[in-house]
């Protein structure tokens, strides 16, 4: 059975036999993992391979070529070592609580009845399907305190949420800085990022602020449209990256 769990760890093992870039120093396999996630994890050279992951197919696809994800849309961060002061690092404009009106900054009090403590577990858990309601009691930047609910859907990925000009002090006279959020290197954000450059370009931008604190990665090819744009042709013929493979 070409589908069998035991054909595909064969199938895995021939491949980063193959392919992988230490092949040489695969892991033991170990046969009693319980998924093939599992069981790739103990294939790969630890710890110095920090790179590889698994993931399904259709959330690479979803994210890199369709530029969407299915959830609520929201990222958070405790500003205290006990974890019990938790605020919002970022909400997606057009996810179910970025429409709810959920800001970064915003603290918050419970999800689902979970305070802080159980959060920092945890709890409630990451939802990868639609029509799952959640609750949120939380508290904006000027102390008012507000509740609501939103179901869980699947909206597109603003890759640059945040634009802007800023005027900036120097000797020599105000600078005109371009500053823009770069959230994902995914396909379906090109078109923003050139929208972006060519207000830049409009407005007399001489200095650029590019921030890439929330940004998880993503392909290579959009990276280099970004450097491209950057640099412009004073990066003609010059090398952006470069691929090593293996000995085979």
């Amino acid at each position: 059975d070409r589908c069998s769990v035991a054909a595909q760890r064969s199938w895995l093992r021939d491949y980063m036999s193959d392919q992988y870039f230490w092949y040489a120093n695969l892991g033991m396999p170990d046969e009693r993992a319980p998924d093939v996630d599992a069981y790739f994890q103990s294939l790969l050279y630890k710890p110095t391979d920090r790179y590889s992951f698994s993931q399904p197919t259709t959330q690479f696809v979803q994210f890199l070529s369709e530029g969407t994800r299915t959830g609520y849309g929201y990222s958070l961060v405790f500003t205290d070592a006990s974890q019990t002061a938790l605020r919002v690092r970022f909400a997606e404009p057009s996810s179910p609580v970025g429409l709810a009106g959920l800001k970064r900054g915003d603290t918050v009090l419970s999800i689902d009845g979970n305070g802080p403590a159980q959060i920092a577990t945890g709890t409630p858990g990451s939802v990868s399907t639609e029509g799952v309601p959640r609750s949120f009691r939380v508290v904006d930047s000027t102390g008012v305190e507000r509740r609501f609910t939103v179901n869980s859907a699947t909206y597109a990925i603003s890759t640059v949420p945040s634009a802007g000009v800023l005027l900036i002090a120097a000797p020599s006279g105000p600078v005109k800085a371009g500053y823009f959020v770069y959230q994902s290197f995914i396909t379906t954000g090109t078109d923003e990022l050139g929208n972006v450059f060519s207000e830049f370009a409009g407005l007399g931008v001489n200095e650029l602020i590019v921030d890439l604190r929330y940004n998880g990665g993503g392909s290579v090819t959009v990276a280099r449209s970004l450097a491209s744009m950057i640099g412009g042709s004073s990066l003609d013929g010059k090398t952006f990256a470069e691929f090593r493979f293996n000995a085979r």
